[in-house]
C-alpha cells in the first residue's frame, strides 16, 4: 500500500492490520402511537486504521526515521492518494492520527522496534 509517496514495505515499515469504518446517517421521524421511522440521509465519514511495526535492520538502522517522514506528511495538511498493492486506487485520504510507540530500546537509545497505528479519513 502507498499513501502519497510513502510506501509500506515488508523490508521497512509493514502494516499487519487494516480496519475500515464507514458511518451512515439516518433521521428519525416521529409517528403518533408508533415507533419512529428511520430515513436514510447520507453516507458519513469513512476511516481506515492501519497498524503494524518496523524492526531495526541493516535496511532500517533507525526505525523512527520512517515515522518522521509520515509525521511530516501529516503536518502538511494535504490529502494524499491511497493505492493498494494491487494498484487499486482508493481515492484521496487525509491523516487524522499517527500513534508511534518505540520498544526494545538499546543502550544508544535507539529502538529495535517501533509499533504504529495510523488513521486516515476519506477526503474525496
Amino acid at each position: 500500500m502507498a499513501y502519497g509517496e510513502f510506501k509500506f514495505l515488508i523490508a521497512q515499515s509493514s502494516y499487519n492490520s487494516l480496519s475500515q469504518k464507514i458511518s451512515f446517517k439516518w433521521t428519525s421521524l416521529e409517528r403518533r402511537k408508533l415507533r419512529p421511522l428511520l430515513q436514510f440521509d447520507s453516507v458519513g465519514d469513512e476511516v481506515l486504521t492501519l497498524s503494524g511495526e518496523t524492526y531495526r535492520s541493516p535496511d532500517v538502522p533507525e526505525p523512527r526515521d520512517i515515522y518522521r517522514r509520515l509525521r511530516e506528511r501529516g503536518l502538511r495538511g494535504e490529502a494524499e492518494v491511497l493505492v493498494d498493492q494491487l494498484g487499486i486506487y482508493w481515492g484521496k485520504w487525509v491523516m487524522e492520527d499517527l500513534d508511534i510507540k518505540s520498544a526494545d530500546i538499546d543502550v544508544d537509545s535507539i529502538p529495535r522496534r517501533c509499533d504504529f497505528t495510523m488513521s486516515l479519513k476519506y477526503y474525496g
